[in-house]
């Protein structure tokens, strides 16, 4: 029997049941806006595959800013040399979101900022128009060698003028302008890579430098960090295993017995779809990221690994888990409506979605304390990533046009050359 993984959506739209003056009425007394800023985010993994509707459901209510993280958008040669059928092709999936905003709201929502970085995007629409008055941009790779990215991370930072009508003329300092900071990431994969994961959100505090100088924790600026963080579950805790957190029996009487717990909570999900003494062995919650941000209680089915959507239906090979994630800070959020997307049937991911509402009091409340220091050779290690996903897309589309050993000669000469010009 597949597991119960809810009902299936239709594309851009929210089946929550909730109506419109419910989700307008946050606390009974006061409406959604002018209270605070609006959010939707969506992450969803697309395996490598394009596909001409990607998975964004639309709340009931028009947000301020409508969100989508992206990992494994395009094959790494592809997305490595930044080719224009990225976007022509990979990519063409989000053309469609304007229209359905508009045609959903009545309200025109305007590409605000594309930031990519390898496999790794971020999308962001908009409204507000001149009401978001500036838009900062960083990335960094954390994959192979700590630089490539075919794992890391893809942010931006944006000012939004709260509630003021767009042709009203602002001074500096006037105290309406509100700083969001948004991150999508793509942690290392495999099961027992915990450690690894932890590294690379380590890594990706450390670099991920906006114009301003500053790190993505910035006092008074609330962070949301999203995307493809791969935790697993796990039968025994880090600390008793190091990196061994697999399905594998330890050497231990405990370990096997643990084992068996686990293996056999995962075949009662499968048969029967209820998750709910899965969620203890979880990894993200023993992660540095669950003490710097937060995350409301998951409710739904593990989004990895699927081998069929229709009907649902994981893979073999694969312990089910939640490796699709959205966290922020600060804990004050009012958040709503966390939950899987299953109208997305072309990845072995499903997509995860959120709705959020900054108020004035979570900005005031944000310390943005940053938990490691900004690295000081962040640019310098930047362009090295550069180069190295270039020396690699090229390497890879050499090895998808069979290219012969004459070619293979030339093409490590030139990167020698251009490495050490």
């Amino acid at each position: 029997m597949p597991p119960n993984a809810g009902e299936p959506e239709h594309f851009f739209m929210e089946t929550n049941g909730s109506s419109i003056e419910e989700l307008l009425d946050i606390n009974s007394t006061r409406s959604l806006r002018p209270d605070g800023i609006s959010v939707h985010i969506t992450t969803f993994n697309c395996a490598n595959t394009p596909h001409p509707d990607l998975p964004i459901a639309l709340p009931l209510v028009p947000p301020d800013l409508l969100i989508v993280g992206l990992q494994e958008l395009a094959p790494s040669h592809i997305a490595f040399l930044d080719l224009p059928v990225v976007n022509n092709y990979y990519l063409k999936g989000l053309d469609g979101v304007p229209g359905a905003a508009f045609k959903q709201y009545g309200k025109e929502y305007k590409l605000v900022k594309v930031v990519r970085i390898g496999q790794t995007a971020l999308i962001i629409w908009s409204p507000l128009g001149k009401g978001i008055k500036r838009v900062q941009t960083a990335w960094a790779g954390c994959g192979v060698f700590g630089l490539l990215a075919n794992k890391g991370a893809a942010a931006a930072r944006l000012t939004v003028v709260k509630g003021i009508p767009p042709n009203v003329k602002l001074t500096e300092g006037d105290g309406t302008e509100r700083d969001l900071t948004f991150v999508s990431a793509h942690l290392a994969a495999r099961e027992g890579h915990f450690d690894r994961r932890n590294a690379d959100f380590r890594c990706l505090v450390e670099n991920l430098v906006f114009k301003d100088q500053t790190g993505i924790f910035k006092p008074n600026a609330p962070l949301f960090f999203f995307g493809d963080l791969n935790y697993r579950l796990s039968v025994l805790h880090p600390s008793r295993s190091g990196s061994s957190l697999t399905l594998s029996p330890g050497e231990t009487a405990d370990d096997v017995s643990l084992v068996t717990t686990l293996k056999g909570q995962i075949l009662d999900f499968l048969e029967t779809g209820q998750f709910s003494h899965l969620v203890p062995h979880d990894q993200l919650p023993l992660s540095p990221l669950a003490v710097h941000l937060n995350e409301v209680p998951i409710t739904f089915s593990p989004t990895y690994k699927y081998s069929s959507h229709s009907p649902p239906t994981y893979a073999s090979n694969r312990t089910p888990s939640w490796t699709d994630r959205i966290l922020f800070s600060p804990e004050t959020l009012f958040t709503r409506d966390y939950k899987s997307i299953t109208c997305a049937t072309f990845s072995d991911h499903q997509a995860v979605c959120l709705t959020a509402i900054i108020r004035d009091e979570d900005f005031k409340l944000e310390e943005g304390v940053m938990p490691w220091a900004i690295n000081p050779r962040w640019r310098q290690r930047r362009r090295l990533t550069e180069k190295l996903g270039y020396a690699v897309g090229a390497y890879e589309l050499m090895k998808e046009a069979r290219a012969d050993l004459v070619l293979l000669i030339i093409f490590l000469i030139a990167l020698a050359l251009y490495y050490y010009r």
